[in-house]
C-alpha cells in the first residue's frame, strides 16, 4: 500500500479491492501508530482495519531531501498471517530439503556477497577520487575566479578569501584576520547589508545587494554583492561594478540634470518644486519661486558666438548657486532661462533681497577668453507660496508674469508678483495689462476667465467633450474680441490697423493649432502658452490702440459691437464687466 502522509491511501495492491482514497489516518490504526511513533520505519502483527485480516505489516516513512517534499510519504508491505501459517504447515516436511537447498543458496549468496563487496570497495575508491577531483576543481575556481570570493561567519571573522581580493582589492587574508569583514563596508551601506545578513539568519534565501567597499589605498569601490548562507556561515561572491555605478549616475545627471551648466533641468525642477511647495503647506511657511531671464544674451550669442554664450551660462549658473542656500534649488529651463526655488521665506521681501543680490551678481562681468568681457542683465519675477497663489500652478504661473512684466518695464529688474492671483487656475490681470478702454479691457476679462476655465479643466482631469467645449467658447470669445478691435481700427482710422489684423489672423491660428495638444499636455504647461498668446498681444499691440483712441479724448467712440456668437453667458472680470453702458459707449 502507498499513502499520503496526511492519510489519503493511493495504491492498494493485490487489485480488485478498492481502497484508493481511503482515510488511514484515524486512531488505533497502524498508519497512525507510525506516525505517532517518530521513526521511519515500524513494524505490526495484527488486524488491518483496511481489510479485517490479520496480517505482518512493515511501515516505511519516504521523503527524499532531493525532492523538496513537504509532506511525506508512506509505503506498508503486509502478509496475511493465516495464509503465511498455512505455507508454513503445508511445507514444514520438507524443512531438510529446504534446509540444504538455504546452504547451498547460502554458499552462493555468500559468493556473490563477496563479489558485491569488492565491487562495492572499488565503487567506494572511484567515488572518492571523483570527490577529490571536485575538489580540486572547486578549489582551482576558488583560486581563479576573477570574482571576489570569501567565506565569513555571522559575525564578519573572515575564514577563507580568494586571490581576487589582492589582485582587485588590494587585500590578504592577513589583512581581515584582526577586524570584522563587515568594518570594511561603507557607513552609509551598513543598514542594508545589516537587514540582508539578519534575513539570512533567519532562514532567508541569497541575497543580492550593490554596496560600497573600502578598497586598500582607502578609497571606496562599488561592489554588487551575493549573499548565502547555511548555519552560521555566510558564502560571499562580489563583483566590481563602480564604473557601471558611475555610468548610471552619468546617465541619471543627463536625464536630469543640464548638460552646460550642471543645474537641475525643467524635469527636476518641476518635482522639486512639488516637494517644497507641499514641505511649506505642511509646515505652513512660505517659499518662492524666481524665474530669470538674461538681458543681453541674445546679442553675445549672435555677435561672440556659441561657445562665448555658453561660457556666460556657465559663469551665470555659478554664481546663483554661491548666491542660495544649499536647501535651495537653482535650475536651467532652457535657453537663457534660470529659476531659483527658495524652500522658506519669511515674506516676499526675503525673496525680493535675494533677487537684488542676484542681479548684482549677473550684472558683474564675464570673462571670455580671447573674447574679452561681456555682460549680461537679468529680468526676474517672484512669486511667493501662498501669497501668489495655493498651487504650483498659481506659484509659477504669478512668478513668470512677473518676469515678463520686469522685461517690459526696461529690464535688469525684478519684479514681485501680484497678491491678488491666489485661487485662479489660469490668468490673473493686474493693472498693468488695462489698456484704459472699458470694452476691450473688459473683454480681455472675459477672455483670462474662459482660458482659466480651460486650464482647470485640464487640472482636474474632465472628459474631453467638457474640455473641448470650453475651448470652444475660448475661440468664440476671442473672435468676438477680435471683431470688436477691428470695428474700432475701422471707424477711427488707427494707424497701425493691418499690423494688427495680422496678429490678430496669427494669433487665431496658434489657439487652433493648441486643440489637438487639449488631450496630451498637462494645464501647467498649456497654461503657459495660452497665458503668453493673451499677455504679449495686450503689451504689443492692444496698449499702443489704447494709447491711440485715448488720445481721441473722451471715451473713445466706436462701432457697434460685432454679434456675439451662441454660446453660454460670459461673465465681466473688472469694472463691473461688460456694461450696457460700455455696448453704449462702443457704439456712439
Amino acid at each position: 500500500a502507498l499513502a499520503h502522509g496526511g492519510g489519503t491511501m493511493f495504491v492498494w495492491e493485490p487489485a480488485g479491492m478498492e481502497f484508493e482514497g481511503l482515510n488511514l489516518a484515524r486512531p488505533g490504526t497502524f498508519f497512525e501508530q507510525h506516525l505517532n511513533g517518530g521513526g521511519e520505519a515500524s513494524f505490526f502483527t495484527g488486524t488491518v482495519r483496511a481489510n479485517g485480516e490479520r496480517s505482518l505489516v512493515a511501515l516505511r516513512t519516504v521523503q527524499p531531501a532531493g525532492l523538496h517534499m513537504n509532506t511525506p510519504l508512506v509505503i506498508g508491505v503486509g502478509s496475511n498471517l493465516d495464509a503465511f501459517y498455512a505455507d508454513w504447515a503445508a511445507y514444514a516436511f520438507s524443512h531438510f530439503a529446504v534446509y540444504v537447498l538455504i546452504i547451498v543458496f547460502g554458499v552462493v549468496v555468500l559468493h556473490l556477497t563477496q563479489r558485491a563487496r569488492r565491487a562495492s570497495s572499488l565503487e567506494a575508491e572511484w567515488a572518492e577520487a571523483k570527490l577529490l577531483e571536485r575538489s580540486a576543481e572547486l578549489s582551482s575556481f576558488f583560486e581563479i575566479s576573477p570574482n571576489f570570493l570569501a567565506i565569513v561567519d555571522m559575525g564578519g571573522a573572515s575564514r577563507k578569501l580568494n586571490p581576487a581580493w589582492e589582485r582587485g582589492m588590494g587585500y590578504t587574508a592577513d589583512d581581515f584576520r584582526d577586524m570584522s569583514f563587515f568594518d570594511f563596508f561603507h557607513a552609509e551601506d551598513m543598514d542594508a547589508l545589516t537587514m540582508a545578513i539578519e534575513e539570512l539568519r533567519l532562514g532567508g534565501r541569497a541575497k543580492n545587494l550593490v554596496a560600497r567597499f573600502r578598497n586598500r589605498d582607502g578609497h571606496f569601490r562599488h561592489l554588487e554583492w551575493s549573499l548565502a548562507s547555511r548555519h552560521e556561515t555566510i558564502f560571499v561572491a562580489a563583483q566590481d561594478v563602480t564604473d557601471r555605478v558611475a555610468e548610471e549616475t552619468r546617465l541619471q545627471l543627463m536625464a536630469y540634470h543640464d548638460r552646460l551648466t550642471g543645474l537641475p533641468n525643467r524635469v527636476l525642477f518641476f518635482d522639486r518644486v512639488r516637494q517644497v511647495l507641499a514641505a511649506a503647506r505642511r509646515g505652513r511657511k512660505k517659499a518662492a519661486v524666481m524665474f530669470i531671464d538674461l538681458d543681453g544674451f541674445k546679442d553675445i550669442n549672435d555677435t561672440l558666438g556659441h561657445d562665448a554664450g555658453d561660457k556666460v551660462l556657465q559663469a551665470v549658473a555659478q554664481r546663483l548657486v554661491r548666491l542660495v542656500r544649499k536647501a535651495d534649488t537653482v535650475a536651467r529651463l532652457g535657453g537663457d532661462e534660470f529659476v531659483v526655488l527658495l524652500h522658506e521665506v519669511a515674506s516676499g521681501e526675503d525673496a525680493a533681497s535675494v533677487a537684488r543680490k542676484v542681479l548684482e551678481a549677473v550684472g558683474e562681468e564675464i570673462p571670455l577668453g580671447r573674447a574679452g568681457m561681456a555682460r549680461v542683465g537679468a529680468s526676474i519675477g517672484i512669486g511667493v507660496w501662498p501669497d501668489s497663489g495655493t498651487s504650483v500652478d498659481d506659484v509659477l504661473m504669478a512668478a513668470d508674469m512677473a518676469m515678463y512684466q520686469s522685461k517690459k518695464k526696461g529690464k535688469n529688474r525684478f519684479t514681485l508678483a501680484l497678491e491678488d492671483c491666489s485661487g485662479h487656475d489660469g490668468v490673473c490681470f493686474g493693472d498693468s495689462y488695462l489698456v484704459g478702454i472699458d470694452v476691450i479691457d473688459a473683454q480681455h476679462l472675459e477672455l483670462a476667465d474662459a482660458v482659466s476655465k480651460l486650464c482647470k479643466a485640464l487640472r482636474e482631469g474632465q472628459t474631453q467633450s467638457a474640455v473641448l467645449e470650453l475651448f470652444e467658447e475660448l475661440k468664440s470669445c476671442t473672435e468676438h474680441h477680435f471683431a470688436t478691435e477691428h470695428g474700432l481700427m475701422v471707424r477711427h482710422a488707427f494707424p497701425g490697423r493691418a499690423v494688427h489684423d495680422e496678429r490678430h489672423r496669427s494669433l487665431l491660428r496658434e489657439l487652433r493649432d493648441m486643440k489637438p495638444e487639449l488631450a496630451a499636455e498637462g494645464a501647467l504647461f498649456l497654461t503657459d502658452k495660452l497665458r503668453h498668446w493673451l499677455l504679449e498681444h495686450i503689451l504689443e499691440q492692444d496698449k499702443a490702440l489704447g494709447e491711440f483712441l485715448n488720445g481721441l479724448g473722451g471715451t473713445a467712440p466706436g462701432p457697434p459691437p460685432a454679434p456675439r456668437p451662441a454660446g453660454p453667458s460670459r461673465r465681466g472680470a473688472a469694472r463691473g464687466g461688460v456694461t450696457q453702458a460700455d455696448e453704449r459707449r462702443a457704439a456712439a
